[in-house]
């Protein structure tokens, strides 16, 4: 038995119930239990404009924060966005869907 047949094997009924029903998607992912922390560095804790790579501590602090205090997964996303509507555009590019 191949570590591939595991992966192909293990993940086939799950995909089907999702294409199934997207509703699964709560039952067999981590999808309804998971958020993103998104910023562009132009606010750190009171020390301004340091930029998005500056900002990924306190960025993973916050995700530490939620998982501890709200057993929530999550991820920190730093991009180099400057107005809402960029960020807006880029994450509908991405199809970042993690609240429904």
């Amino acid at each position: 038995m191949t570590f591939l047949w595991l992966i192909v094997h293990g993940v086939a009924e799950p995909v089907r119930e999702i294409a199934a029903d997207p509703d699964n998607a709560y039952k067999y992912t981590s999808k309804g239990n998971t958020v993103a922390v998104i910023t562009n560095g132009t606010a750190i804790l009171g020390l301004g404009n340091l930029g998005p790579l500056a900002s990924k501590p306190v960025m993973e602090g916050k995700a530490l924060l939620f998982k501890r205090f709200a057993n929530i997964d999550s991820f920190d996303i730093e991009v180099t966005h400057k107005t809402p509507l960029s960020l807006l555009t880029q994450l509908q590019v991405l199809q970042i869907r993690l609240v429904a």
